[in-house]
């Protein structure tokens, strides 16, 4: 007989929270910043429903302790050490940590929102944060402080008729910049390659929408209805994606970005995931495992308070795997359901066979 144990987890009130927030839109999937989302990014999560991120952050009971503790502290003084670029980095994470195990000043420490928007994704190989915010002059000093802590410059610049700021990261890798853009209410970041096109800098910093995107696209959309996500919050990560990056020249802006990478040609390790074989078996898999998809719920539990609820999916066609994964059985162990701290995350995963 075999018996399946798997993953058991039991998530703290804490965790969970209990969030002040504004009422959840109908149009979720209206929202205009979503123009500026490419629709062949690789990932992307989304807040759409805006969040009371200090409350939010009360309920975790963070602590300066927590992240800013004599032996991590060494760690980061000895990573400031070996450069300004890696000083930089360290200053602006030693500052943000601070805010976040502070709730009361997160607002006035970092002009983000206390009512707040967020979005993450890739255009191309390029990283892109955003925040809605409440201070732009804080949100600027964030930065400018690690600059001055760190001893690097910022510069100015300006892409058609926008001005934003550029940090220069060459130390830590040739060419690699981080810029900060405020615009339309939104506080923008991005780490950003010399070596990509003023096109793509104006599309990561969010001053030009891609052809196609998750506004008009209808990806989103379709993904909601098939999945039946709920739409607060949103977000994926696509191997159809990843597989047309990796196994292509120009499948994607990704696939484009990384032949800037290999400007003398592929490296022979990597020119087999260019053969016909490779291709067909990439796109074979992206399509039978098409990722990872997760959503957020926010759902009042009384006047002026919502309870958030989320779920995690790896979708796949494989009847092999669904079957196999039918006959799995789970449930939550003694160990782990009752007596543990608050503000905690617990999860167990084993197998019992016989």
């Amino acid at each position: 007989m075999k018996k399946t144990l798997i993953a058991a987890a039991v998530v703290a009130a804490g965790v969970a929270g209990y969030y002040f927030l504004k009422p959840s839109s109908a149009t979720q999937l209206d929202f205009p910043e979503l123009a500026y989302i490419p629709a062949d990014t690789v990932l992307m999560s989304a807040q759409l429903t805006p969040l009371d991120i200090v409350s939010y952050l009360k309920s975790l009971g963070l602590s300066p302790e927590m992240y800013l503790n004599p032996e991590m502290n060494e760690v980061y003084s000895q990573l400031a050490a070996e450069s300004s670029s890696a000083g930089f980095g360290i200053a602006l994470l030693q500052n943000y940590l601070q805010a976040l195990s502070e709730p009361e000043t997160f607002v006035q420490k970092t002009g983000i929102a206390a009512q707040t928007r967020s979005l993450t994704y890739m255009v191309g190989a390029a990283p892109v944060i955003r925040f809605e915010l409440a201070d732009e002059a804080a949100f600027w000093a964030m930065f400018e402080q690690a600059a001055t802590n760190s001893g690097l410059a910022s510069e100015q610049q300006n892409l058609n008729g926008h001005s934003f700021r550029s940090y220069s990261l060459d130390e830590l890798l040739a060419g690699t910049q981080l810029l900060v853009s405020v615009e339309r209410g939104w506080g923008t970041i991005v780490l950003h390659h010399s070596a990509l096109s003023e096109s793509h800098r104006a599309e990561s910093l969010a001053l030009q929408q891609p052809a196609s995107n998750l506004l008009n696209s209808g990806k989103l959309q379709a993904m909601v209805k098939q999945y039946q996500l709920k739409a607060d919050g949103i977000g994926y990560l696509s191997t159809e994606q990843l597989a047309q990056a990796l196994t292509t020249t120009d499948g994607n802006q990704l696939a484009r970005d990384l032949q800037l990478t290999f400007s003398e040609g592929l490296p022979e390790t990597l020119q087999v995931w260019h053969t016909p074989a490779c291709q067909t078996d990439m796109a074979m898999l992206s399509k039978t495992w098409p990722g990872l998809v997760m959503d957020a719920e926010l759902v009042e539990q009384a006047p002026g308070k919502l309870h958030m609820r989320s779920k995690m999916l790896f979708p796949t066609t494989s009847q092999i795997a669904l079957e196999g994964l039918q006959g799995l059985q789970g449930f939550i162990p003694a160990s782990l359901n009752g007596g543990l701290p608050d503000s905690m995350f617990y999860m167990g995963l084993g197998a019992e066979i016989s």
